[in-house]
């Protein structure tokens, strides 16, 4: 009997589907789902193709019946023929394309082999594409440390200024206390 695994997804808390008596939370995440004939897997599949998804499929394969039926319902709807609108202010809303349904087909062809191949073992592929990303890190590291450094340079040579400064003005309020005080006493002896 084929089974799928599916997992509830990001910012999701809790899942039901009363056709497989499908519950999942916080606590259960994950649940394995026994498909055979009778088997009605129509909102399991909406929680797996819909955007933002609901559910992630983990393992199997959904049966393309179910894909089938669930881009049914949005045909004529995102067939990407709909016309330019124009607006209350008289400009045209170019239409823009919306992929909904390309999601079902990726969803089928990848999600499920992805996990799978990390669990038996072929990592190696992703982690080799991940090693590449890890070389332009460490120049941004490397890069940032060299800003960082140099910033500091700058604000020590700032701090020296600024004590420069101060023991100039603090100099020359001894040089003026010290003539104030000659005057003084230049003016008391005559």
């Amino acid at each position: 009997m084929p089974e799928i695994k599916v997992g509830l997804a990001p910012r999701k808390q809790s899942f039901y589907d009363p056709l497989t008596n499908t519950y999942l939370t916080l606590e259960k995440p994950v649940q394995t789902i026994n498909v055979d004939g009778n088997t009605d897997l129509t909102k399991i599949t909406h929680a797996v193709c819909c955007q933002p998804p609901a559910l992630v499929l983990f393992e199997g394969d959904i049966p393309q019946t179910f894909i089938d039926a669930w881009k049914a319902k949005f045909d004529g709807m995102f067939s990407g023929k709909e016309k330019d609108r124009k607006k209350l202010d008289g400009t045209w809303d170019k239409h823009t394309p919306v992929f909904a349904l390309d999601r079902a087909d990726a969803v089928n062809a990848n999600s499920a082999n992805v996990v799978t191949a990390q669990a038996e073992g072929q990592a190696d592929l992703f982690s080799v594409a991940a090693a590449v990303n890890t070389d332009d890190a460490d120049k941004a590291a490397a890069e940032d440390a060299e800003a960082a450094a140099k910033a500091a340079e700058a604000a020590q040579a700032a701090e020296d200024a600024a004590k420069a400064q101060e023991a100039d003005k603090a100099s020359e309020a001894t040089k003026d206390t010290g003539k104030a005080a000659g005057k003084g006493k230049a003016a008391a002896e005559k």
